[in-house]
């Protein structure tokens, strides 16, 4: 720390600080925004899933085991206004239900099976079989339960196209995380220009008779910072040039803390540790990313798994995750930096 910066009084540190704290402020309040709608559009999906399984040969028939899943909030049997209808695409003949302390009632109608139960909490199933003379393959589903927009239906063999199987928000988030990952690429790469900025200001002999010639030459080593997103030349001239309207510029001290005001402003609205910080929040986005869309891919294909918890739950856990090291990260961006080893020493800020 310089002499002049211990001389910095807390009227104008407050205003450092301040300035600093609004945009994490900022930050934070957007990440909590962006994971509460994408919770929203998460907990949108359908609550009670289907789950044909592969058909076995039984005789002259063919058996069939289907699992009835819950992930939203329990449902009791006052909540069941119509029962769930499933459709087939051939005559069911016989149900066999499996022993569960779940009381289930079952009617058959041709192709229709009707489902009612006393009592079905988050993440638990019950499961029955059906015969039928053919292959099942399930045509529809149908219900009116409190609470439960539509039921979704995963048949294991005859499975929905990929992306019908990935969730959209893990595909946003892959490749926005390959967006902004190059921008803090581009960004980086460009620290030999913004240190070019900040050595200007830092050493140039400003008084206050030559405040237009400081900010003629503020604008044109500004223009040299080729960065494609970043405020208009003339529009940073004009911040600069506010910061001899907010605070004296008569002493030594004073002329220093317009300077650091300036190094700070220009960071802060070219976005300059945010942007940067993509350099390690865009790799943990697309590794999450991918888990997010390989669990979806896969997640009926393992049983212990979804006895144990619900798509939505791990889609949460992994939403969750991902906003718990966005704070961190908007917090502590240069105690992160240093930890993960990005841009040690010689950077500007």
């Amino acid at each position: 720390m310089t002499k002049s910066e211990k001389k910095t009084s807390p009227e104008q540190r407050l205003t450092q600080l301040g300035l600093g704290l609004v945009k994490k402020a900022f930050l934070i309040v957007i990440a909590w925004i962006g994971y509460w709608q994408t919770y929203e559009y998460v907990s949108e999906s359908p609550e009670i899933t289907v789950v044909i399984e592969k058909t076995e040969a039984s005789g002259k028939n063919f058996k069939t085991p289907i699992s009835i899943e819950n992930g939203s909030e329990s449902v009791s049997a006052d909540d069941i206004v119509r029962p769930i209808k499933l459709t087939f695409t051939d005559t069911v003949l016989e149900i066999d239900p499996k022993k569960s302390e779940i009381k289930t009632a079952y009617k058959l109608s041709n192709k229709d099976v009707f489902i009612e139960f006393d009592l079905l909490n988050k993440n638990e199933n019950f499961q029955f079989h059906i015969l039928t003379s053919k292959r099942a393959q399930l045509v529809s589903t149908d219900c009116r339960i409190k609470n439960i927009k539509k039921i979704k239906y995963y048949d294991t063999v005859n499975k929905p196209r990929p992306f019908s199987r990935i969730l959209n928000i893990w595909l946003v988030l892959f490749f926005l995380s390959i967006i902004f990952f190059i921008d803090a690429i581009l960004v980086i790469v460009k620290d030999i220009e913004l240190g070019d900025i900040k050595a200007y200001i830092r050493n140039f002999p400003l008084r206050p008779g030559n405040i237009e010639e400081f900010l003629d030459g503020y604008k044109a080593v500004y223009k040299t910072y080729r960065v494609k997103v970043k405020p208009d030349a003339e529009f940073m001239r004009q911040i600069i040039a506010n910061l001899f309207i907010s605070f004296p510029y008569q002493t030594k001290d004073e002329i220093a803390f317009i300077k650091q005001m300036a190094n700070l402003k220009t960071e802060l609205y070219v976005w300059y540790k945010t942007r940067t910080a993509f350099v390690i929040i865009s790799p943990i986005v697309f590794l999450l990313s991918l888990i997010g869309s390989f669990v979806n891919y896969f997640y009926y294909e393992f049983d212990n798994l979804r006895a144990v918890i619900s798509l939505p739950d791990l889609n949460l856990i992994l939403l969750r995750t991902l906003l718990v090291v966005a704070i961190i990260i908007i917090i502590f961006p240069r105690n992160t930096m240093t930890f993960m080893f990005v841009k040690k020493g010689g950077h500007p800020f």
